[in-house]
């Protein structure tokens, strides 16, 4: 697991996650489908809150998918930071 912080561009180690009971529902569709589309290279998928003020960005890397991110992402893959 890597959690990047988008807005200071650092590596976290942990975070919380507050969410409504509609946003979980959401958030179990959102890791269903990223689950099922795997195998399409869809990588990442998006989690946002009802104004689109606060999003989630979900991807599953592999040794196989690894070079469709960019070299920030691949950092953070490799050496969490």
């Amino acid at each position: 697991m890597r959690i990047l912080n988008n807005d200071s561009d650092e590596s976290l180690k942990n975070i919380s996650i507050f969410l409504k009971k509609e946003e979980v529902l959401e958030l179990r569709d959102t890791i269903e489908e990223l689950l099922n589309n795997v195998d399409k290279k869809e990588y990442h998928l998006h989690l946002n809150d009802e104004d689109y003020s606060h999003e989630i960005t979900f991807s599953i890397y592999s040794e196989s998918n690894f070079n469709f991110f960019n070299e920030r992402i691949q950092r953070l893959l490799v050496k969490d930071i």
